[in-house]
C-alpha cells in the first residue's frame, strides 16, 4: 500500500456506545477476584476495556479472530497484529449501569522497514465519554508485521512440518 493511499485512513472515526452493565461488572470482577463495584460507583481502571467490542459474525472475523480488517483499521492484508504500545489518561471514572460512549480516530499511519521486513504502524486514539463528558482518553499503537516462519533458538529456521 502506498503512503497516500495509507496517509488516507488518518482521520477515520468509529463510534462506539455500551451499557456498562452491572451484570457485566460483576462477573468481571467475579473473573477477576474482585469486589464489584455498585450503580453509580466508578468503573475500575482498565475495565473499559471489557465493553464496547463490536458484535461481528464468524464470517467477518479475519484469521488472528479479530474483526477483518478494512473496516476501520487499514487492510494490511497477511501481516500478523501486534500491540506496540500506548500512553492512558484518566480524566474522571466512567460510572457502572450509566451508558458511556467510545469514539475512535486514528491519528497517524506509518509505514517503516525493519530486520524483519515491512512493518505498518498505526495509532488510535480512544475518547471515552459519559455524560458528554471525557472520562478517559486513550492511545494504543498497533504494528502490522510481515509474517516470517518460526525458528529455533540458535535462529535456524524450523524444519517443515510433515
Amino acid at each position: 500500500m502506498s503512503d497516500n493511499a495509507l496517509s488516507a485512513w488518518v482521520g477515520r472515526t468509529e463510534e462506539m456506545h455500551d451499557h456498562l452493565s452491572l451484570n457485566l461488572v460483576t462477573r468481571i470482577a467475579a473473573t477477576l477476584g474482585e469486589q464489584a463495584p455498585l450503580a453509580d460507583e466508578p468503573l475500575p481502571a482498565l475495565w473499559q476495556w471489557c465493553f464496547f467490542q463490536p458484535t461481528v459474525e464468524g464470517s467477518g472475523l479475519g484469521g488472528d479472530g479479530h474483526p477483518a480488517r478494512g473496516g476501520f483499521l487499514p487492510p494490511a492484508d497477511n501481516r500478523n497484529r501486534m500491540w506496540a504500545g500506548g500512553r492512558i489518561e484518566f480524566h474522571t471514572p466512567l460510572k457502572v449501569g450509566a451508558r458511556a460512549t467510545r469514539v475512535s480516530t486514528i491519528t497517524d499511519v506509518q509505514q517503516k522497514h525493519g530486520k524483519t521486513g515491512s512493518l505498518l504502524f498505526v495509532t488510535v486514539q480512544h475518547d471515552y465519554l459519559q455524560d458528554g463528558l471525557l472520562a478517559i482518553r486513550e492511545e494504543q499503537d498497533i504494528v502490522y508485521r510481515e509474517p516470517t516462519p518460526p525458528k529455533l533458538a540458535s535462529g535456524a529456521p524450523l524444519p517443515e512440518g510433515t
